[in-house]
């Protein structure tokens, strides 16, 4: 197992929960809680570290949300952190298949289904860090765009290196990027290689022009 990022930069659990360090408070019941929340920290940091499994995860995570009393602060909370939790896992499993695949051709589906599993987690926009979440979101959405024209182009590239294509058919790409990336990450990117692609066109044609 790898570690892992953890979901949203949230607070990790806290080993000691939130019992007194009073002497004069500790009791049976702040003992057991003590106890407990030293176990979960412990998968917790297990978990980060890759030592313990995704499933072993949840399950203390579930636990420690059916321990809270519904209606409750401490049940939202454990609530919002499972939901997290099972968030990135999923997310980290569909990363995982598009860094695994074959070509580009394979890769642009996995990455339009982590499109719509991030869109999914986005549109839900519950939690008292939703603007943040959302916003990092929005990000990732975008990122993961900008990583499907990348992919997409390099499968043209590949082409017109086979021979099957040409710089028209780059030049025409590019051209469309340049509209879709618009106030994305990658959109000067794709003005600068489609200024690149029509300066090489222009170049092809002059040559042409000689040869003949």
């Amino acid at each position: 197992m790898t570690a892992r990022g953890g979901a949203f930069g949230g607070s990790a659990l806290n080993p000691w929960g939130s019992v007194s360090s009073s002497f004069g408070q500790y009791s049976l019941s702040n003992t057991v809680q003590n106890i407990q929340a030293a176990e979960d920290y412990a998968v917790e940091v297990g978990w980060r570290n890759g030592t313990i499994s995704d499933a072993d995860y949840i399950a203390m995570l579930t636990a420690a949300r059916d321990r809270t009393t519904v209606g409750t602060r401490d049940r939202t909370a454990a609530e919002d952190r499972l939901g997290d939790a099972v968030y990135t896992i999923g997310r980290d499993h569909i990363v995982a298949r598009a860094n695994a695949a074959p070509s580009n051709g394979e890769k642009v589906p996995i990455l339009e289904e982590l499109i719509a599993y991030d869109q999914h987690k986005l549109d839900a926009g519950t939690g008292p860090d939703s603007n943040i979440q959302q916003t990092e979101l929005v990000n990732r959405i975008s990122e993961t765009q900008a990583s499907i024209r990348s992919a997409e182009y390099a499968d043209i590239v590949q082409r017109v290196n086979e021979g099957s294509a040409t710089t028209q058919d780059l030049i025409d790409y590019a051209t469309r990027a340049v509209v879709s990336s618009t106030g994305g990450p990658d959109e000067q990117d794709w003005r600068n290689t489609l200024s690149d692609l029509t300066t090489r066109r222009q170049d092809e044609i002059t040559n042409e022009k000689f040869q003949d």
